[in-house]
């Protein structure tokens, strides 16, 4: 959570005055203390993807070369959300 984040809870938290409200700008908001929410259509999607990927290798369709290529972009992918998730994750 961010500090202004952190602030704007405490002033919610303990009534602050509307004069203590006011140095703020308008535009800032405290966020609701839900958390985020996840994005399983994303998730469910890149499923689909891969497995998509996967039943058309298997069909033959695919050269070696291809398979090949296709297998080192989908482990760089993979490892690129894993980053991502672990980055979002940590901060």
């Amino acid at each position: 959570m961010s500090v202004i984040n952190q602030v704007l809870l405490n002033l919610e938290r303990r009534r602050a005055s509307a004069a203590e409200r006011g140095v703020l700008p308008d535009h800032v908001q405290v966020l609701p203390e839900g958390g985020r929410v996840p994005h399983w259509g994303w998730v469910a999607a890149g499923v689909v993807a891969a497995l998509a990927v996967l039943a058309w290798g298997a069909c033959g369709v695919m050269t070696s070369l291809k398979l090949s290529l296709c297998r080192t972009f989908w482990h760089y992918l993979g490892g690129v959300w894993i980053f991502l998730f672990a980055l979002v994750t940590l901060y």
